[in-house]
């Protein structure tokens, strides 16, 4: 039984290094984007399925290009996500969605949707302190 453990704990660490190597070009591209604007985006939630290997095939470039539209931090737990657009299986894999449309940052509330599967994530909820703030 240890055995069939060990496997799926490689396996679950070998897909969240994934992820965060996804989610590590999404922010250089963020961060390098040059005009960060709205653009039409999808809000339905309708392509979101259960985050896996097979669902990480994305163009990272392509997609912080069209719908990034900032960055996600917590500092006290050195997390740091790009913020897209639009609630689409793309978006979610690579970083945080925006779930409704026309939101600014610092105004009323600001709903973004994310994937929690990763130990990273988990651990953000858990941590998060009042003065992380969203940049």
């Amino acid at each position: 039984m240890s055995i069939f453990f060990l496997i799926g704990y490689l396996q679950q660490r070998s897909f969240e290094t994934s992820i965060a190597e996804i989610q590590a070009e999404a922010l250089t591209v963020m961060e390098n984007k040059e005009e960060i604007k709205a653009r039409p985006a999808d809000y339905s939630g309708m392509d979101v399925e259960t985050l896996e290997p097979g669902t990480l095939n994305v163009n990272v470039q392509d997609q912080v290009s069209q719908f990034g539209v900032g960055t996600f931090e917590i500092p006290s737990i050195g997390l740091k996500l790009p913020v897209l657009e639009g609630i689409t299986q793309a978006n979610i894999s690579i970083g945080v969605g925006t779930v409704k449309p026309n939101q600014a940052i610092g105004k009323g509330n600001f709903a973004l949707l994310g994937v929690t599967g990763t130990s990273v994530q988990k651990i953000a909820v858990e941590k998060r302190t009042t003065d992380d703030k969203l940049r």
